[in-house]
């Protein structure tokens, strides 16, 4: 009896221990929460309803996040060929007001999905450029370094731009918010944080510097073509 107690107040702390570095660190898996963000007008609703239920009906711009749990609909499964599985779904509207809670979101986030709108990729980009350099700079969100899906939404509308006009346009953009949040003088913890998206010795800010994978899709909600979106998150969420 003497040597079972010996060996528990042993091993119950290292037990403890473990436990709370491997809820801290994700316990070595990334879960199963798909994170949607980006603009206003994007379309993150109409992308919802089409993963969900897939249809497309009139929707509105949304102060409140949407937060469920559902396999993907299977048509859009077949379309991205991957076997069939529950997601927990997060998508956070664009206004400033949320930013604190998406940003509260993004650490737990096994993949994370920005979605642009295809005909506005001027504008969307410079608002997105913020979302995610608040995103990419949080120390937790760096660690896990969870996939970054950027959705090129509406890509069968008149004057849509392409995937690549996107990427170009949000590297940009974001190297401006590098350049904005980073002039004044900075030595400390933040400047070392930083560097996982900004290394100025790289030059101008481009997605291959971070260690995130990042991919590019193009999508139209409305139709629904979504095969390549639910192929990709399928990647990193079975």
């Amino acid at each position: 009896m003497d040597t079972v107690v010996l060996l528990l107040s042993i091993l119950l702390p290292l037990l403890l221990i473990g436990l709370f570095f491997g809820l801290r660190s994700g316990g070595g898996s990334r879960g199963d929460k798909l994170l949607v963000f980006g603009p206003m007008g994007s379309g993150k609703t109409c992308l919802y309803l089409q993963l969900r239920y897939g249809k497309a009906q009139p929707t509105f711009t949304s102060m409140q996040p949407t937060a469920a749990r559902f396999g993907f609909h299977s048509a859009l499964e077949k379309q991205g060929g991957t076997p069939p599985g529950p997601v927990s779904f997060v998508e956070m509207p664009g206004s400033g007001r949320l930013r604190p809670q998406l940003l509260g979101e993004a650490p737990s986030a096994a993949v994370l999905a920005c979605v642009l709108d295809a005909t506005r990729i001027a504008a969307q980009c410079k608002e997105a450029a913020g979302m995610l350099f608040d995103i990419l700079t949080i120390d937790s969100v760096q660690r896990r370094a969870a996939p970054l899906i950027i959705v090129i939404n509406k890509v069968d509308a008149r004057g849509a731009g392409s995937a690549q006009a996107a990427r170009a346009a949000l590297e940009a953009e974001i190297h401006k918010v590098v350049l904005s949040r980073t002039s004044m003088v900075d030595t400390s913890d933040r400047a070392k944080r930083l560097s996982g998206i900004a290394d100025a010795s790289l030059g101008p800010f481009a997605f291959d510097q971070i260690s995130h994978k990042v991919e590019f899709i193009s999508a139209s909600a409305t139709k629904p073509d979504l095969g390549d979106f639910v192929s990709a998150v399928r990647k990193h969420i079975r």
